[in-house]
């Protein structure tokens, strides 16, 4: 289980680096059209770190004032910036991540956003 985890923790690092050195294809999100209260957390992308301003978000153990950068894409990152929901493989229905999306950049945007249909 100890291998594993190290394992796993090297393959996202080295994801992380290997965006870093070719180059990001995402340098930038706008929004508008949601909220902008002072608890909103603005969109994040992958390789863009920021501090968790709320326990537990994005996801289980996170702590309010540690740091978090976004990984690229796959089983187990955070779906949210502001809700503790993660994109995973569905493997009892035989249902990957796709295996084009792995490894690449994504945006977290935040879930309070839901119900404005102006949210762009």
């Amino acid at each position: 289980m100890f291998r594993a985890r190290i394992c796993g923790i090297a393959l996202a690092l080295l994801a992380v680096f290997a965006i870093t050195a070719h180059g990001a294809i995402i340098t930038n999100v706008v929004e508008s059209g949601g909220y902008n209260d002072v608890d909103t957390i603005p969109a994040k992308w992958t390789g863009q770190t920021w501090t968790i301003t709320a326990a537990n978000k994005p996801f289980t153990g996170a702590a309010v004032g540690n740091q978090y950068t976004v990984l690229p894409f796959g089983s187990g990152v955070p779906a949210f910036v502001d809700r503790n929901h993660r994109y995973f493989d569905d493997t009892p229905n035989n249902l990957p991540v796709p295996a084009y999306l792995s490894g690449l950049e994504y945006i977290m945007s935040g879930n309070d956003n839901r119900e404005n249909a102006n949210y762009r």
